[in-house]
């Protein structure tokens, strides 16, 4: 579980960091398997159902991201991370040197 002194995005974000370091490293990115519910991703993470929804879809919607089934797939894992610790969605522009350190 993760510290609920951070915002539900930080702990998401974080959620999905803990998730890569078991991930399989594809030409796209990390992939991660998932077969939680967002309610369960939330339970773990300490957050709601709608706000993993609307994080995923941040994320997706900012290509940090993309979802293939069960898979998720982070394009960026340095992005991911600023993120996290930011609060807000990187450009992935600015982090394309890095998708290959994914």
């Amino acid at each position: 579980m993760f510290s609920l002194m951070f915002s539900a995005n930080s702990r998401f974000a974080s959620l999905l960091l803990e998730w890569c370091r078991d991930g399989r490293q594809t030409d796209s990115g990390t992939q991660a398997w998932c077969i939680m519910t967002h309610e369960e991703i939330g339970g773990c993470s300490g957050t709601t159902r709608e706000t993993v929804s609307l994080n995923l879809m941040d994320l997706k919607n900012h290509g940090l991201a993309e979802s293939r089934d069960v898979d998720l797939i982070i394009l960026s894992r340095v992005a991911l991370a600023n993120y996290a610790a930011k609060e807000s969605v990187p450009d992935l522009q600015e982090s394309t040197s890095c998708l290959n350190q994914c």
